[in-house]
């Protein structure tokens, strides 16, 4: 093997590796343009959601560009026990960019939720092209047995290639 043979070799690795980086870097331009935003929404009084005997009623809207499938929904106290005794029955898909809303129905476990503490609504969707993603609703219970909105969060935006690598890197010169 020549120098020449290892220097093209060596610019071949490179440009292979520049290939792959641009086309992780397009396919994440692209789900951004068709990402899903679903979160609970208000009906039409100023509660979010109600508390019933053995179910809670609530709504999801997909304020978010591209279709949203949901296939699941977890109430998560302050201590992060889920109060829902089963997982969603079916996969809901939420058309994009309206507010139309779908009702659901989630069975309650033993543990209720205690009225004025914070919980979490959390759902988990994917878009069309099978992104995952979490939206946390934080509701608080009122006296009667209604949730009222404190805010919305979606925990698990991608982050870039780099600072993936710029992260664990930094981890591990930390616990070295």
């Amino acid at each position: 093997m020549t120098a020449g043979d290892l220097v093209v070799g060596i610019g071949t690795l490179a440009l292979a590796g520049f290939t792959w980086l641009v086309a992780h870097r397009t396919r994440n331009s692209i789900e951004a343009l068709d990402r899903p935003f679903i979160f609970v929404s208000r009906k039409d009084d100023d509660s979010i959601a109600r508390l019933g005997k053995r179910a809670m009623h609530f709504s999801l809207t997909n304020l978010g560009k591209g279709p949203g499938i949901v296939h699941d929904v977890e109430l998560l106290t302050p201590s992060g026990d889920n109060l829902f005794s089963g997982s969603l029955e079916n996969v809901r898909a939420i058309r994009p960019a309206t507010i139309d809303t779908v009702r659901l129905r989630m069975k309650l476990g033993t543990v209720r939720p205690v009225v004025g503490e914070e919980v979490r609504l959390r759902t988990l969707y994917r878009s069309a092209s099978n992104f995952p993603y979490t939206t946390d609703s934080y509701l608080m219970l009122g006296t009667k047995g209604d949730f009222y909105y404190r805010g919305h969060q979606r925990l698990n935006e991608e982050r870039s290639l780099l600072s993936r690598i710029w992260s664990k890197a930094k981890s591990r010169r930390d616990t070295n």
